[in-house]
């Protein structure tokens, strides 16, 4: 059942003083272990009506934020203030962040799960030929370390120890704008 999943992930994250996250960002974060799961764990709606989990949603969780021992550190990355991040937008698929993006200005983004393993999506809007398009541009799970790496198709793909810190640098660069 999930309120027992989540009860022992409380109990291994308090065992290893919250899955090697210092007290400055726990108190940064302000997230309990619950929080971070109900949002960053995608389950089916047969597994949420049940009130349970099942080893696939597991799994997907630990490829986009494992391995295990990280992977709370990593998913709190996701929040700011103690809520989901306003650019995070989780399970939804390319067509509808486009949609979502569509009447954007330039510069507005959103982070979603991408359909690669162990993936997310930075959906945002570009001005190509002088016409608004949506880029997307992948970000991988690196596992077994710390973080994440920026487009790893391209060469000088960069690897980000958090997500939010990268995209607000991106943000006071000019190269995103705002969140949708």
């Amino acid at each position: 059942p999930w309120n027992v999943f989540k009860a022992a992930y409380q109990t291994y994250a308090d065992e290893v003083k919250y899955v090697h996250m210092d007290e400055v960002q726990r108190h940064r974060y302000g997230l309990s272990v619950s929080d971070i799961l109900e949002y960053t764990v995608e389950r089916s709606q047969a597994e949420r009506d049940a009130g349970s989990i099942k080893l696939p949603s597991f799994s997907r969780f630990l490829e986009r934020f494992g391995p295990f021992r990280l992977a709370l550190k990593k998913a709190a990355s996701f929040f700011e203030g103690g809520a989901v991040a306003p650019w995070f937008h989780g399970a939804i698929n390319r067509a509808d962040a486009s949609a979502m993006l569509a009447r954007a200005p330039e510069g507005c983004f959103l982070v979603r799960y991408s359909s690669k393993a162990g993936a997310f999506a930075l959906s945002h809007i570009t001005l190509r030929n002088e016409q608004p398009s949506v880029e997307n541009v992948l970000i991988s799970n690196i596992p077994q370390k710390d973080g994440f790496l920026w487009d790893p198709t391209h060469e000088g793909s960069q690897k980000l120890t958090a997500l939010s810190s990268f995209l607000q640098d991106k943000v006071d660069k000019g190269w995103l704008r705002m969140p949708v």
